[in-house]
């Protein structure tokens, strides 16, 4: 008796929460701030109750800097100013300078060590407290210890038996939407309110399946036709969390990015036949030409959405904003930055998994994944900035806007890249070759000067010697004297 009533309370509330929530959706609707109050109440219960497992993180989804590194800045310059007053053909002569290079460099490879800002960019979000997911951290007291285990166990249950379930029912409800339009697509064209009506829903349905909790500012400045929006770049969801604010037709997106395969590629494939989107191929860079012009075309037409773009080209876990591609940041062209920041405490929102079914899974059963979005004002290339300085520019502000770190090099694709890794050893394996020789040969020039001139001198003296041992007087012809 008393398992079928917990079992049918259980269905009860599968049921209150999934097709209601599904209805408020399709009309429209939403749950207000409750799903904003239960990230706020379980901040506050992990506040309490979790134990401190990273003390140097003091912001949640940010690592500490260790150190603030100075020694990679400094090793061309120690190059030049080893070469310059150190004699580079006598070693014995110039054994301190080379030691003094050397430091340089051991000191720039201990930095990069201890303050790596490539590998953590793909490393899991920080986190300073235990988030309540998997096994608790082990203290020192005993009955707190087994208090978190009970904590565990519970959290295992309610993500289990409740959240997932419900979220999984979400997601059939995303696919069938997006199937249903799919079809309906075959027997009527759909016009730009019906393709924004269908997104906004099928996206809205898909972030409450993931999890996903939206803090939206500054929504005056959302991007509007014509222009580009660019943000930083978790995951392939960062495109749905920003459909989901969208409440008018000009202030919807053209999705851009490059094809999938698997389950992404397939709601890619669905989204081109009810929405406007652009596709391409990574590894072809004559398709990269075509994409770039389509790009423009769509993004200079008033008639068109604005594109939605992500300069950094690859996901990273938000504690750094990588480098912005230049491509689109040309003259007359409006940039819209949009700041993506993801509080991690409850859930990480980074894909780090090898494939998107492991990350979604992971998805389904954390407590919540927060996103911070600030729309930032429009952006032009100003008259005498070039492209590059361009994106720098906007790639600071959304740096700023989320409260990260900009890394201004090539790092990301340095990193995730190994023909742009060796280009880039082999580049500054060239550039400091290229340097010791230039050093190098103008100190073989001013030695082969210094010997010549020593043997000028040389021959000189030795001239005056013969002229004294002869008792030649310069100026007078010597006259041979025959006994």
């Amino acid at each position: 008796m008393l398992l079928s009533i917990v079992l049918t309370s259980y269905v009860a509330t599968l049921f209150i929460f999934g097709p209601l929530t599904a209805l408020l959706i399709v009309f429209n609707k939403s749950w207000g701030n409750i799903p904003k109050m239960f990230v706020s109440w379980m901040h506050q219960i992990q506040l309490y109750i979790s134990p401190i497992i990273d003390a140097s993180i003091e912001i949640p989804s940010t690592y500490p800097n260790i150190i603030d590194k100075t020694a990679v800045e400094n090793i061309l310059g120690n190059v030049k100013s080893v070469s310059l007053h150190c004699n580079l053909s006598h070693c014995d002569k110039s054994i301190e300078g080379f030691i003094s290079l050397s430091n340089s460099f051991t000191n720039a490879g201990i930095e990069a060590i201890i303050n790596d800002d490539l590998s953590r960019i793909c490393d899991k979000s920080p986190i300073r407290q235990w988030n309540m997911m998997g096994m608790p951290p082990n203290v020192d007291n005993p009955l707190v210890q087994f208090g978190l285990y009970v904590v565990a166990i519970v959290s295992i249950g309610f993500r289990y038996s409740i959240l997932m379930p419900t979220r999984l029912f979400m997601l059939c409800c995303a696919v069938g939407l997006l199937g249903l339009a799919a079809v309906g697509s075959l027997f009527r064209s759909y016009d730009a309110y019906d393709k924004m009506v269908i997104s906004v829903k099928f996206t809205r349905l898909y972030c409450v399946s993931m999890g996903m909790v939206g803090y939206f500012k500054d929504r005056h400045n959302q991007p509007e036709s014509p222009g580009i929006a660019v943000a930083n770049h978790l995951t392939a969801n960062d495109i749905q969390i920003l459909w989901s604010d969208v409440t008018d037709v000009k202030r919807g997106y053209t999705v851009t990015g490059q094809k999938h395969v698997g389950l992404i590629g397939w709601v890619e494939s669905f989204c081109s036949k009810i929405g406007t989107a652009l596709w391409f191929e990574r590894g072809n860079h004559n398709e990269r030409a075509r994409f770039q012009k389509q790009v423009m075309a769509v993004a200079t037409n008033p008639e068109e959405q604005s594109i939605l773009m992500f300069p950094e080209g690859y996901c990273t876990n938000n504690t750094r904003v990588c480098q912005f591609r230049k491509a689109v940041f040309v003259d007359d062209v409006c940039i819209y930055p949009i700041s993506i920041k993801q509080d991690s405490r409850l859930g990480d929102a980074f894909w780090f998994e090898d494939g998107f079914l492991e990350y979604s899974w992971r998805l389904f059963s954390a407590w919540a994944t927060v996103y911070e979005v600030k729309y930032l004002p429009g952006q032009y290339k100003n008259p005498l900035e070039t492209e590059i300085e361009f994106a720098s520019r906007i790639q600071c502000l959304i740096a700023d806007a989320a409260g990260i770190p900009a890394i201004t090099n090539n790092s990301t694709e340095i990193f995730k890249k190994k023909a742009a890794s060796e280009k880039q050893k082999q580049t500054i394996e060239s550039t400091l070759a290229s340097l010791v020789n230039e050093e190098w040969s103008k100190r073989m020039k001013e030695k082969m000067l210094l010997i010549d001139k020593k043997a000028m001198i040389s021959s000189d003296e030795d001239i005056n010697q013969n002229i004294i041992n002869h008792n030649i007087i310069p100026g007078c012809r010597a006259v041979p004297i025959f006994l």
